[in-house]
Parts: C-alpha cells; sequence; structure tokens
C-alpha cells in the first residue's frame, strides 16, 4: 500500500499541470484533500507519499499541502454530508479531491469534481463506463484476474470474505466473468464483521 502510494504524486502532477493555465504555470505549493475512513492504513500510505514528495525541494516541480478529512462514522454519513465534505475541501483551496470512493460516497465526489472541474482521483475500481471527464483510477481492476486463476485451478468451491457492498459488487463481475467462460462455481460468502473502534497498531505493541 505504501509503495504503490508514491506514484500518486506523478498522478496529481498531470491533473494540475493539464488543469492549470500555461501562461501563469503551476503554484508551488499544491493542496490536496484525501478523504479516508477513521483506522484506515491509507492514513500512513499518503504520510509516506507526502513526505517522499516534499523531502528535497530542489528537486522537486511542487510540494503537496495535505488536508486530510478523517470519516469518523461512515454508517452515520448520507449522500448530502459527503457532498459537504468535499466542498469544504474546495473552500480550503485544493485543487484535486482524492479518496476510496465506495458505492455509496463516490456518486457525491463525482457530481462535486464534475461541478468544479476539479480532479477526483480514487484508489478504488469501478466500471470505467460510469467515470465522467474529471474521474481517474489509480487501482487496476482485477475480476478478470480473479476469474482466470479460479479457471486455472479448477476450483469449483470458493469461499468469499467481503466487508462492504463493493465487494458484493467485485463477486459480480467475477461471475459474470466465470460465466462467459462456462464456468460453474459455487460461492460460499462471508461477511466479515466490522473493526472495532478501539483497535490500533498500538494496542498490538503493549
Amino acid at each position: 500500500m505504501v509503495r504503490s502510494a508514491t506514484g500518486f504524486c506523478t498522478i496529481i502532477l498531470h491533473l494540475i499541470i493539464s488543469n492549470c493555465s500555461l501562461t501563469h504555470g503551476y503554484p508551488r505549493i499544491i493542496p490536496v484533500g484525501f478523504i479516508y475512513p477513521e483506522l484506515d492504513n491509507l492514513r500512513r500510505a499518503i504520510a509516506f507519499a507526502t513526505e517522499q514528495q516534499n523531502i528535497d525541494q530542489s528537486q522537486q516541480l511542487f510540494k503537496l499541502d495535505v488536508k486530510r478529512v478523517e470519516l469518523k462514522d461512515k454508517g452515520s454519513i448520507n449522500m448530502w454530508k459527503y457532498n459537504k465534505i468535499a466542498c469544504d475541501l474546495l473552500k480550503k483551496g485544493v485543487f484535486a479531491i482524492a479518496a476510496s470512493g465506495d458505492l455509496k460516497s463516490r456518486p457525491a465526489y463525482a457530481a462535486v469534481a464534475k461541478e468544479m472541474h476539479v480532479p477526483f482521483v480514487s484508489w478504488c475500481v469501478i466500471p470505467q463506463a460510469t467515470c465522467n471527464e474529471f474521474e481517474v483510477f489509480i487501482m487496476p481492476p482485477v475480476d478478470e484476474i480473479v476469474a482466470n486463476i479460479i479457471i486455472n485451478k479448477q476450483w469449483r468451491k470458493i469461499a468469499f470474505l467481503y466487508d462492504s457492498d463493493y465487494g458484493m459488487v467485485k463477486l459480480h463481475s467475477i461471475c459474470k466473468h466465470l460465466t462467459d467462460a462456462g464456468v460453474t462455481v459455487s460461492f460460499e460468502i462471508i461477511p466479515l464483521p466490522e473493526p472495532e473502534a478501539n483497535l490500533t497498531m498500538e494496542a498490538f505493541a503493549e
């Protein structure tokens, strides 16, 4: 996760340059908004990528000014609140919004990005047919890869563990690839429990 996040700064650079006037150039400090769930490991990845980008200004074209929003209780957040979170970041002057963008939050972030003409960078996988011109996805789709592994291994019984509605969407896509290949597989679907609110890395160190 941390290693893959280092490439995020390059993606942001291309997005910012494409949205800035070549006459006036782009600012030396670029504010970027990150939205992620509480206790998510992405916090460390974001901190690492930002540090790597900002560590030596003599070798970098710009410095990142990261504005973080940590979602305390995703279950209580509705579409309007997701919209407000994105708009509040824009009020702080961010040039781009980066978020995991699950099935519930993505439409809100995408709508704000399209309306305000700012990049929305997501590290989840969404079918490309649903994208607008301001969305970028940095995680490659793995549905067909997983289906091909199942086919090549000749597995006929699979235990599928998931932790969100998005997991069920991925299962549907995998099943479609298997059906198209004429392969029948029996799935045992197992929902994962919600993480404890007080479960932190520090707890393991004690």
